[in-house]
């Protein structure tokens, strides 16, 4: 797998997260408000690349099955990455604490439900498009 072809796909969704994300801020705020006036957010590419190196049979199996999958995963990972920022770089990157079901605040019922809709839909359609779109450049899955 070349490094470039990682590197763009990461890039991609990591700039489709940023939208994303800011598209679920301003309905929420009903008023401009991204995340950062940088449009990337690494995580979103980071979590592509846990897609992009899922097992096939992830992409065969019923849609409810893959949402269950997703929204377990995605929490676990948002769950990891909300204690690693608060552990190293001392402060919360976003904070769940006043929604009810939440892990310490890192991740919550609400986010698994919109984890396990963000995953069988970028599995199913967003992914395919986008390696459709790369053509040669687009990476292959590890497995």
């Amino acid at each position: 797998m070349d490094l470039l072809n990682l590197s763009l796909y990461f890039i991609i969704f990591s700039i489709i997260g940023w939208c994303l994300d800011t598209f679920m801020r301003c309905v929420r705020r009903k008023r401009w408000a991204p995340s950062r006036n940088f449009p990337f957010l690494p995580m979103y590419g980071v979590g592509s690349l846990l897609i992009l190196w899922s097992p096939p049979i992830l992409r065969e199996i019923n849609p409810i099955v893959q949402f269950l999958i997703f929204g377990f995963v995605f929490c676990v990972y948002e769950w990891i990455a909300g204690v690693a920022s608060l552990r190293f770089l001392g402060k919360r990157l976003w904070d769940y604490r006043e929604r009810d079901f939440n892990l310490a605040g890192h991740t919550d019922l609400f986010h698994f439900f919109i984890w396990g809709m963000v995953g069988v839909i970028t599995i199913n359609w967003v992914d395919p498009a986008v390696r459709a779109w790369m053509g040669d450049l687009a990476p292959t899955p590890l497995l």
